[in-house]
């Protein structure tokens, strides 16, 4: 397996890039503080947005993101008995940063129809489906590419976040089996990132069995042999 966990004979990879699928938008009980309407966008018209032209400007705006979501407390991303929602944690942070990673994506029916020129709506379980962790891994791969994701290694990833960007660490789980996504975060004095090459542990944000909203952690859960297969992203 590759350095960052990629698997080469993944069967598909985009050829050209497809448009953004989203539920609907602006709903207001959409939020952190509800459990309800998770499949669609954060909805809160009091919900930040990462603004600003200066790394500083955007670090700020990166940790009002932080805060608002409150992954340790929120009801949206606490566990619901065997159910966690690291996938959803991920793609609201995404979201608020103007940076496309899927909470529902296009179904295999809908990429059909759009190869032959048609645009379909996105309707919940008919042409759009929602993302588990191993699919956003997956969709990486496959579409990552065409919405600014990059390829990238938890050094590399800190280093964006540190510039105002986005780092994400995805890792496949065999079958139906849960995998796990974590967000790279802008380190601060009190959350560092450490260690050597590939046990590098960079500042991540996440919800999912132990949520946090800043930490580096203990180990590099990636590198767990429960994983199939794992990849480390960035957006600048």
């Amino acid at each position: 397996m590759s350095y960052d966990g990629l698997r080469q004979d993944h069967k598909q990879f985009a050829l050209r890039p497809f448009p953004e699928a989203h539920l609907r938008h602006n709903i207001d009980s959409s939020r952190p503080s509800s459990a309800g309407q998770r499949a669609y966008p954060i909805g809160d018209p009091r919900r930040p947005y990462r603004r600003g032209l200066t790394v500083r400007e955007r670090i700020l705006r990166l940790e009002e993101i932080l805060d608002y979501m409150d992954a340790e407390r929120a009801p949206r991303y606490a566990p619901d008995g065997p159910k966690t929602w690291c996938n959803i944690y991920a793609a609201d942070f995404c979201y608020l940063a103007g940076v496309y990673l899927p909470r529902v994506w296009w179904n295999e029916a809908a990429l059909e129809d759009m190869d032959l020129g048609m645009m379909p709506t996105a309707m919940y379980a008919s042409t759009v489906r929602e993302m588990r962790a191993n699919d956003l891994h997956d969709w990486l791969v496959s579409f990552g590419w065409a919405f600014g994701w990059q390829r990238s290694t938890p050094q590399s990833a800190q280093q964006v976040a540190n510039a105002g960007g986005l780092g994400a660490i995805v890792a496949k789980n065999y079958g139906s089996k849960p995998g796990h996504i974590s967000m790279v975060v802008p380190e601060t004095f009190e959350a560092q990132p450490f260690g050597p090459a590939q046990h590098y542990l960079p500042v991540q944000s996440q919800a999912g069995r132990i949520p946090h909203k800043r930490s580096a952690g203990r180990a590099a859960w990636w590198l767990n042999q429960r994983f199939e297969s794992w990849g480390v992203w960035s957006h600048s």
